[in-house]
């Protein structure tokens, strides 16, 4: 019975393709534009492909164990149902010094931007670890956070941050769409 499982997922994976070479880097060029080959890595999902994507309440500022803080992102992804799903895409995010309540995203003198992540879900052995199962969300851990904004994981200080999260992707007839969330912490 287990060598007649074995035969049909090989055989499954023979006739719809199984392309381990798949993955690889953002733009090299820094641009954050995807270009004609990265857009065809981006597989198509089907009807269960993601069409709204939010920061989950559970983002949050953290101490890391060298004494310094980290933003660990939660990522949720929905499909045309509302139901949560795992995708293959591109992830952008990009930090603001400020919030977003300060008189526009990028219109205020108040708003800089500090740092920028690029987090390639195309890869799927990335995209298998980054998925939290029980949150059902990607908890992604955006790296070391300046000095000024430190503060954020001890709840010390009024610094706050916006978060500008950008998803690109292929929705469920193969079309490659970018999905925006904007998330505040701290302040």
């Amino acid at each position: 019975m287990v060598r007649l499982g074995l035969i049909a997922v090989v055989g499954f994976a023979m006739l719809f393709g199984c392309d381990s070479t798949r993955g690889g880097a953002l733009p090299s060029d820094g641009s954050g534009v995807l270009g004609p080959d990265d857009v065809d890595r981006l597989e198509l999902l089907g009807p269960f492909a993601p069409e709204s994507m939010r920061v989950f309440p559970l983002t949050h500022a953290e101490v890391t164990p060298e004494g310094g803080a980290q933003v660990v992102l939660h990522l949720e992804l929905r499909d045309r149902w509302g139901d949560t799903v795992k995708g293959t895409g591109q992830v952008k995010v990009r930090l603001y010094r400020g919030s977003a309540n300060s008189g526009g995203l990028l219109g205020s003198a108040r708003q800089r931007q500090e740092l920028t992540w690029d987090v390639d879900l195309t890869d799927l052995g990335l995209n298998a670890v980054l998925y939290d199962p029980s949150t059902r969300t990607y908890r992604i851990v955006l790296g070391e956070l300046p000095e000024w904004a430190a503060g954020l994981a001890t709840g010390g200080g009024n610094q706050a941050v916006t978060l500008v999260v950008v998803w690109i992707g292929r929705d469920s007839e193969g079309d490659v769409i970018s999905l925006r969330d904007v998330y505040r912490l701290g302040g």
